[in-house]
């Protein structure tokens, strides 16, 4: 359970099915171990989840399978039967930008096996990438048809790149705009994204 109350969060006792946060953080790999931390004034989950990750890698607190919303959105979810980066890149007249796009997700790939063996950061990863894809189908997708490939890109930028890399500045790691994207690409890859309509 974690406690919060004026500038600081306590998290004991954790059991159950793992996939909350804010009120009950449950994990179901917990071994029930205690962390104070200082917040301050900070109410964002993320920073939350950063300061956990930071203890949970000090002491070596591993988890052995991914919460359900990550384990989503690593099973590929074809839309159309074009399936993986390369070949909607290829669909989408974008030929050009597939050696670019495949270097940028492999950054988000290597940062992702990196720090998955955590809970926090796997809280981290789901947020973002539910985020990303949920912003793409809000505001990106329908906006796709009839646009040029510029303002499909300004479109990225705006609304999923652009606020991504700038949700994390400070912590065990940071974000910036080619990790962003490579997140982006690997979303591509697992078809939850795509440049058609």
């Amino acid at each position: 359970m974690m406690h919060m109350f004026g500038g600081s969060a306590t998290q004991r006792d954790i059991s159950a099915q793992r996939d909350n946060a804010g009120g009950n953080i449950t994990n179901s790999n917990s071994n029930n171990q205690i962390y104070n931390l200082s917040l301050g004034d900070e109410k964002s989950p993320i920073f939350i989840w950063m300061k956990l990750l930071d203890e949970e890698i000090k002491t070596d607190q591993f988890v052995g399978e991914f919460i359900d919303t990550l384990q989503m959105y690593h099973e590929r979810h074809s839309h159309d039967g074009i399936d993986g980066l390369e070949a909607k890149l290829k669909h989408s007249g974008r030929i050009s930008e597939i050696s670019l796009a495949l270097r940028k997700k492999e950054l988000f790939t290597r940062l992702l096996a990196k720090y998955s063996m955590f809970d926090s950061a796997q809280q981290i990863f789901a947020y973002l990438l539910a985020k990303v894809e949920q912003d793409f189908r809000s505001y990106v997708l329908p906006n796709i048809d009839g646009n040029t490939a510029a303002s499909v890109d300004h479109l990225f930028g705006q609304f999923l790149i652009g606020p991504c890399a700038s949700e994390i500045k400070s912590g065990v790691f940071c974000l910036n705009a080619a990790i962003a994207a490579g997140m982006v690409y690997w979303l591509a890859e697992q078809c939850y994204i795509r440049w058609h309509a």
